[in-house]
């Protein structure tokens, strides 16, 4: 079971994070369940959940985390444990490591994409953050 089916209205209600539209943010954002970027962000993103990249966010950063969703621009690779889901107007710059991946039609990526032996990496690095 993936976090996604984990989740009520509820938990994201009263656990979500949010980076506004009118927002920039320059640093390490690190979070539990569930975040949401719609601003700008630079720097580093480490998610104990699912991450959600708006359509207006424009990201510079490498992200490390659960489940991840793109819908907006991210130049920066991404580790996740569960699923990365590039979006109809999601744009990747970077590379992906991930066990499962879904790209919906118009998503676009430049870069390569990892799907072996990617637990045993990423535990790794989770257990030592």
């Amino acid at each position: 079971m993936n976090i996604l089916d984990r989740l009520t209205i509820e938990d994201i209600d009263n656990e979500m994070d949010v980076i506004s539209s009118n927002s920039h943010f320059i640093g390490s954002f690190i979070f539990g369940k569930f975040a949401r970027i719609d601003g700008k962000l630079d720097g580093s993103i480490q998610s104990y959940g699912v991450l959600l990249v708006g359509e207006q966010a424009t990201i510079t950063a490498d992200i490390k985390g659960e489940t991840v969703v793109i819908n907006g621009i991210l130049n920066g690779n991404i580790e996740a444990q569960n699923t990365v889901i590039i979006d109809s107007k999601g744009i990747v710059t970077g590379d992906i490591y991930t066990p499962a991946i879904i790209i919906n039609n118009g998503g676009k990526i430049n870069g390569q994409i990892s799907m072996s032996d990617f637990h045993h990496q990423l535990s790794t690095l989770t257990a030592s953050a």
